[in-house]
């Protein structure tokens, strides 16, 4: 889950330094990856969700590009 910061800075709404964007930008993408790894195991679970779970991982590429 991202931090109240985390979800500032992608929306554009949040100026931080250089080094901290760099940080920022670190603990995003550790989440996703994260994310890329629970989520096949979530959807395995709740399968009667799957159609949920499929809409979330189509949109992590965007969201590793948009931090990229």
């Amino acid at each position: 889950m991202l931090s109240k910061t985390e979800l500032l800075y992608l929306k554009g709404q949040k100026q931080v330094t250089q080094s901290y964007e760099r940080k920022l930008k670190c603990l995003i993408r550790k989440k996703i990856e994260t994310l890329r790894i629970e989520l096949p195991l979530l959807s395995k679970l709740l399968s009667n969700e799957v159609g949920f779970f499929a809409d979330i991982s189509t949109t992590t590429p965007e969201l590793t590009a948009q931090i990229a």
